[in-house]
């Protein structure tokens, strides 16, 4: 089991599913944007973790990297939710949609295409 270690205190790392992806919603983050965030993706996944606000693990990020005197936590718990998402079932098949509507868009518009040019 992965766990979390915030100021030494000891989370159960989450699995990702739909309300974790709400979450980020909620935080302005979009999905395709994860990469981009990694400070907001952190302080979002370790807030699902503990089951606190944005500014309650602001805080003790805050003070956990004062107190360490380096950013490392970002990197632990970044680490931490790129191998959760790894392993989501919810993420496999929200990512297999996606992939799944891209074809189909893809499809149409070719079709519509050929449609066009034999008008």
């Amino acid at each position: 089991m992965e766990r979390l270690t915030i100021n030494g205190n000891s989370y159960q790392a989450r699995e990702i599913d739909f309300n974790f992806f709400c979450a980020l919603e909620d935080n302005n983050i979009k999905i395709a944007d994860i990469d981009q965030n990694v400070f907001k993706t952190a302080r979002c996944y370790a807030a699902y973790c503990m089951g606190v606000n944005q500014d309650i693990v602001g805080e003790e990020l805050s003070k956990h990297a004062v107190k360490a005197g380096n950013m490392d936590i970002l990197n632990e718990i970044y680490e931490v939710f790129s191998k959760k998402l790894g392993e989501s079932d919810f993420f496999r098949t929200l990512t297999q949609t996606a992939k799944a509507e891209t074809t189909t868009t893809t499809k149409k518009r070719a079709s519509k295409k050929d449609q066009d040019v034999q008008e």
